[in-house]
């Protein structure tokens, strides 16, 4: 494997290890394994009998990390006691269950940055690096943070660095960011850092104090494209749970058009197509129109979220449905339509 060669050194190994109270046999999860500085220690601790869960979300860091095992443990021992995954912590439990593990002896998380990532030019991670603005630590997983910030408003550049820099000059940043993107695409580190240094000088502010405010701005945007993975994360989550919901459940607009069916919905769908207005296959994408006999005053019912959630009953056809609608919102709080939930009731009636 040509794993890149590791240059971070584990920051207070010995008092780690100390507080672990580490002995042989017990199950130990580093939730932020890096190069496994700390877990090549830890796994001869607990060796024989122990077994050792190292999870990074970072692909690199954890081709490092097996590297270093490698060097350091015999295939056969960490054939038996070893797990590397590429993994947030948050997922700790989804990871444990998978290898029939119900409860661990110890965990290590250690949040932050390694000097690993830091010095990778092609991460952007460093404020006094050339590399490409990525900042993700799964590059398969999201954009890189540029995209966001060569689209994002100057009100949200704004209250982003207000809200994880902490930079009263935030202001006056996000209106330089968006100025400089109408000349030129902002993607590189450095492009970065010479703008929020240029709007500091500017404000009598010299050296180091402009190099702390780069360094401030960028762990803002670090929190920010954060905060954007677990927002998508969740997206993730939450679609898999409808996609496999037993119940029926459909989308609409606020134009009033159906823009989602699950599985559940389109079998049900299915069974009484010769009660439909219309072939299954054709309602995503129809107006809800079709299926009632006053269209405006439903249009009027599920335009306003405050009239939902909402039961009625329709008739389609010979069969007779029971509607719950719902109000769904978007990301900035905006209501963005109905979602409704419905059986067919015909033989309960």
């Amino acid at each position: 494997m040509n794993a890149p060669i590791s240059r971070h050194r584990p920051v207070m190994l010995r008092e780690t290890l100390r507080e672990l109270e580490l002995q042989p046999g017990l199950t130990v999860v580093d939730g932020t394994i890096g190069a496994a500085g700390h877990g090549v220690e830890i796994l001869s601790r607990i060796f024989p009998g122990g077994k050792l869960f190292g999870l990074d979300r970072d692909a690199g860091m954890l081709q490092r990390a097996e590297r270093r095992f490698r060097k350091t443990h015999p295939e056969n021992l960490l054939a038996n006691h070893l797990v590397l995954r590429q993994s947030s912590y948050a997922e700790l439990e989804t990871v444990l269950r998978a290898h029939g593990i119900e409860t661990v002896d110890r965990i290590l998380v250690d949040l932050g940055l390694s000097s690993d990532q830091l010095a990778d030019q092609q991460r952007g991670f460093g404020f006094q690096q050339e590399g490409i603005l990525d900042m993700r630590f799964d590059t398969n997983q999201g954009s890189p943070i540029h995209c966001w910030l060569n689209r994002a408003s100057v009100e949200e550049i704004t209250t982003v660095l207000d809200q994880y820099g902490e930079d009263p000059l935030s202001g006056r940043i996000a209106q330089a960011i968006a100025d400089m993107r109408r000349k030129k695409k902002i993607e590189t580190a450095s492009q970065l850092t010479q703008l929020i240094e240029s709007v500091a000088s500017g404000r009598g502010k010299k050296g180091t104090k402009t190099q702390r405010e780069a360094a401030q701005n960028v762990e803002a945007l670090q929190a920010e494209l954060e905060e954007l993975r677990e927002a998508a994360a969740k997206g993730v989550q939450m679609t898999a749970i409808v996609e496999n919901a037993p119940i029926n459940i459909m989308l609409a607009d606020l134009d009033g058009t159906i823009t989602y069916m699950n599985p559940a919905s389109l079998k049900t769908l299915r069974s009484i197509q010769d009660q439909l207005p219309m072939p299954v296959d054709r309602i995503v994408g129809s107006s809800y129109d079709a299926f009632h006999k006053n269209p405006s005053h439903q249009r009027k019912l599920l335009a306003d979220p405050s009239n939902l959630p909402y039961t009625s009953q329709i008739n389609v056809g010979n069969e007779i449905l029971s509607l719950t609608a719902a109000a769904t919102y978007d990301v900035d709080g905006n209501y963005a339509g109905p979602m409704v939930s419905w059986e067919v009731i015909t033989e309960k009636i």
